[in-house]
């Protein structure tokens, strides 16, 4: 920003507060009374009439009018005055006049736009939670749990009402009626809570000012409960509770071929705060059932989609986040259609983690390439693939899509990795993918003649699949120069029984032959090292150094 406060917006983003108070309290007399008035006060602004005859309303509404009328969120005895419809109305209007002169608003730049959403998202789950009878439940819980905040309270069971309502829609229900959109004969007509242009508006304000959302928020010290609003971006920052809410009302947005087209991230800053965020919430310890949830999976259609040319050193700890991931899935489920479902959204964020389907991607330079191939291979991921091939259930109608997903991934990683490069490097592999690919071919090979036709089809083009994995890697023809290869000289070779070969020539006289390092230091430390080097000669043979 090019300056640090505004006369009437208060600090710009970076140096205002994130909350006005965020630890749960007792409001005495006189605050409680401040705030009842300063609500009365923003009340005023969503009046057409009142609004049409003012040319500026909003300096009537300072920054301390906005904090008075927060701090009726922090005591569970205060936070039904919240249960305002007008303070919503009202504070739409005061975030349209912040950053907009000229340009588009941008409320989150500064502190008086950043409390106006506050107070918004306070009114509007106190107000939807009194429709739904859940306010006294509300004021319970906050008894029943004295060390959380009212906000956390009332936000974890807005997220849970909020799952309810899908559960409604499922079952032919209407759950519009509690925002006054349409009637019930179950319930009686409410006044409309937020309009649907309001609504419109606060959709286009979140996607328009994200940067500054996210910041704001990220920044905050308290984003487990406070913002009930969700999206893309605020699955980055939400709690727990929140994301499978978020995840829901994802879930329902009909897919689009031009979200993908374009980058969306605002700048490089902004690039490396999601990806960041992206890596901080997969690594928080302090909330585990993220890795038995699908939010990762969904925020990988969004991350891949963000990563600017000079942000992609974070790609691969974003790498590797995604891989421990979906181990940590994988081994959570227990059922086939679970596995199944996962591993086309898994190998289709990761495909595009690798090769983004914008209109004018970022190329990676050697050194990222370089680290994820590295990251993948320690990660374990072509064991990952193996193990989840064997959890899919031969019968079931979608396993072929989750077999092509795997090739198409694997294909876009050999497209910007080298196939030399992946066989470089994955050359140790061989054992364990010939392990794999044999106990492929017996398991076919062993169906008895009453196994269906579909288990048989399934094992062959689970041979056909990884055995395309292995040529994408170089795997096969490693394995079968291998095969021809002379023998390890260490007599204490691990490889010895899997008949790997040996293709690196001894440091020393470049005569002896070896696996790897390892075999040649045992050889020299414990075996017949000093008598084998004789006279044979491979000079094609690389020097093992």
């Amino acid at each position: 920003m090019s300056t640090l406060s505004h006369p009437l917006w208060g600090r710009a983003i970076g140096y205002y507060p994130y909350a006005p108070d965020v630890n749960r309290a007792s409001l005495p007399v006189d605050c409680e009374l401040n705030g009842l008035q300063a609500m009365e006060k923003i009340a005023l602004l969503s009046n057409e009439a009142s609004t049409r005859a003012q040319t500026d309303a909003t300096p009537h509404i300072d920054i301390h009018t906005l904090q008075s009328a927060l701090l009726l969120s922090v005591d569970p005895t205060t936070i039904g005055h919240l249960a305002n419809p007008a303070v919503i109305n009202a504070c739409v209007r005061l975030m349209k006049t912040v950053g907009g002169r000229p340009g588009a608003p941008s409320p989150f730049s500064y502190e008086y736009g950043y409390l106006s959403f506050m107070l918004l998202v306070s009114c509007l789950n106190i107000c939807l939670l009194e429709r739904w009878d859940d306010l006294d439940a509300a004021r319970t819980g906050c008894a029943q749990r004295p060390d959380a905040t009212a906000q956390i309270v009332t936000s974890n069971m807005l997220a849970s009402q909020v799952l309810t309502q899908f559960d409604v829609v499922r079952d032919g229900g209407d759950c519009d009626w509690v925002l006054g959109w349409s009637t019930s004969h179950l319930h009686r007509r409410q006044s409309p809570l937020i309009s649907q242009s309001d609504i419109s508006f606060l959709l286009n304000i979140l996607w328009d000012d994200r940067k500054f959302f996210l910041r704001s928020q990220s920044l905050t010290q308290y984003i487990h409960g406070s913002v009930g609003l969700s999206g893309l971006t605020y699955i980055l920052v939400a709690g727990k509770y929140q994301r499978d809410a978020t995840l829901r009302v994802i879930e329902e947005v009909p897919s689009d071929s031009r979200w993908s087209s374009t980058p969306k991230h605002v700048d490089l800053e902004d690039s490396r705060l999601i990806m960041t965020s992206f890596i901080k919430q997969l690594s928080n310890e302090d909330d585990p059932d993220i890795l038995v949830k699908q939010d990762a999976t969904m925020m990988l259609r969004f991350v891949p989609l963000a990563v600017d040319t000079n942000s992609q050193d974070l790609l691969p700890e974003v790498w590797k986040w995604t891989i421990q991931y979906g181990w940590s899935v994988l081994l959570e489920f227990n059922e086939s259609p679970q596995v199944e479902s996962f591993m086309q959204m898994a190998f289709a964020g990761l495909s595009w983690l690798i090769s983004p389907p914008l209109n004018r991607p970022c190329r990676l330079t050697p050194s990222t390439r370089s680290q994820i191939m590295d990251t993948i291979y320690e990660g374990e991921l072509l064991d990952w693939t193996a193990y989840a091939m064997t959890r899919l259930d031969p019968a079931q109608l979608l396993r072929e899509a989750s077999l092509t997903s795997i090739l198409v991934f694997f294909d876009n990683l050999a497209r910007v990795v080298s196939k030399n490069a992946l066989a470089h490097r994955f050359r140790d592999y061989v054992p364990n993918w010939h392990k794999f690919a044999s106990h492929l071919v017996i398991t076919m090979n062993g169906l008895g003649a009453v196994t269906s036709l579909k288990h048989k089809k399934y094992y062959e083009r689970c041979v056909v699949t990884w055995r395309k994995v292995g040529s994408i890697f170089g795997l096969e023809q490693i394995k079968d120069y291998e095969a021809k290869a002379p023998k390890c000289s260490s007599t204490r070779c691990a490889h010895a029984r899997l008949n790997v070969g040996a293709i690196f020539g001894c440091a020393d006289c470049a005569h002896v032959m070896y696996c790897d390092k390892r075999c040649q230091v045992v050889d020299w430390k414990f075996g017949d090292h000093c008598s084998a080097h004789g006279k044979l000669s491979h000079p094609s043979l690389p020097v093992l150094r």
